[in-house]
C-alpha cells in the first residue's frame, strides 16, 4: 500500500507525515525510540486500507527536522496535538508504541476533542523508568553503529524478520540525530505522568508481548491498568518489545478486533 507523503512545520519544526486512505476515522501512528513512521508499514498494509492512517516522524528522528534543542515529551505531544489539527482531524485513534506511546498517554490524558480510542503497543510505562549513569551509556552505546543497532536487535528480537525490514530498521536508528535520541534517554523516560494518566477518558487497548522484557506485561498491567480500569489487555505469546516490526499481522488484529468493539 503506498502512502503520500508531505512535510508539515508546525511549533517550529518541519515534520515528515506519511498518509493512507481515507474516511471519517483517522489512525494516528506515534514510533518508539529509534523509528519513524515506517516502524508501522507492516501493520499499516495489515489493517487492509480500512481506515485513514496517519504515520509521522518525530522531531529529530526520520526525515523529520534534526535541528533545534527542544527534544523533550512535552515538545512531542505537543507535535501531534498539532499535526492533528493542522490535518483536521474530527475523529481520530492516537496509537503509540514504546517512546511513542508515552507520548499518546500525555495527549491522551488532555482528553482533546476527536478522540475516540487510544492503543498503546509494548508502551513505555507513564511512571519514572530510572536508569544509572551506565545504564543510560549502555542504551545510547547500543545506537551508535549500525553493528551496534543490529546487535541490540539480535538481542530484543524474538522472531525472524525479513533483510529488507531489518535493514530499514538499523536505516532508522542511524538517522536519528543525537540530541533526540539523548533526550529520552535523560529525561522522557523519568518523566512522571502517572497522574495525568487517570484522567484519559477513552476506551484503550494495551497490546505486550509475553517475551517483551523492556516493558513487561506485568508492569504494564501495574502502571496502565492499575490507572485505567477501562483499559483491555491483548498479550501476544511469544513476542518481544518490537512487535510493530516482527508481528505486524497480530498487532494489525488487536487493532481491528478492539475498534470493531467500538464500532469504529
Amino acid at each position: 500500500m503506498s502512502a503520500s507523503t508531505r512535510k508539515y512545520t508546525l511549533n517550529g519544526t518541519e515534520l515528515h507525515v506519511a498518509e493512507t486512505g481515507d474516511g471519517d476515522v483517522a489512525l494516528v501512528f506515534l514510533h518508539y525510540w529509534g523509528g519513524s513512521s515506517r516502524t508501522w508499514t507492516g501493520v499499516i498494509e495489515a489493517l487492509g486500507g480500512h481506515w485513514r492512517t496517519v504515520a509521522y516522524d518525530h522531531r529529530g528522528w526520520g526525515e523529520s527536522q534534526k535541528t533545534g534543542e527542544d527534544f523533550s515529551l512535552n515538545a512531542m505531544t505537543e507535535d501531534a496535538a498539532a499535526l492533528i489539527a493542522a490535518l483536521g482531524l474530527k475523529r481520530y485513534v492516537l496509537v503509540g508504541n514504546s517512546m511513542g506511546g508515552k507520548v499518546a498517554q500525555k495527549l491522551a490524558a488532555r482528553q482533546p476533542a476527536g478522540l475516540e480510542a487510544l492503543v498503546l503497543v509494548a508502551p513505555a510505562p507513564p511512571t519514572p523508568i530510572g536508569l544509572s549513569p551506565e545504564e543510560k551509556s549502555m542504551r545510547l552505546a547500543s545506537y551508535e553503529s549500525a553493528e551496534t543497532v543490529n546487535g541490540m536487535l539480535n538481542a530484543l528480537l524474538t522472531r525472524p524478520v525479513s533483510e529488507e525490514v531489518r535493514e530499514r530498521t538499523i536505516a532508522d536508528t542511524m538517522r536519528a540525530c543525537e540530541p533526540a535520541k539523548r533526550a529520552w534517554v535523560d529525561s522522557g523516560m523519568a518523566e512522571d505522568v502517572g497522574e495525568d494518566v487517570r484522567r484519559i477518558s477513552v476506551p484503550t487497548l494495551v497490546i505486550t508481548g509475553t517475551r517483551d522484557v523492556v516493558d513487561p506485561e506485568p508492569v504494564l498491567r501495574r502502571e496502565i491498568g492499575g490507572r485505567l480500569p477501562q483499559a483491555r489487555f491483548v498479550v501476544l505469546e511469544g513476542i518481544g518489545h518490537f512487535s510493530p516490526i516482527e508481528a505486524p499481522s497480530e498487532v494489525a488484529v488487536a487493532i481491528a478486533t478492539f475498534l470493531a468493539t467500538l464500532d469504529i
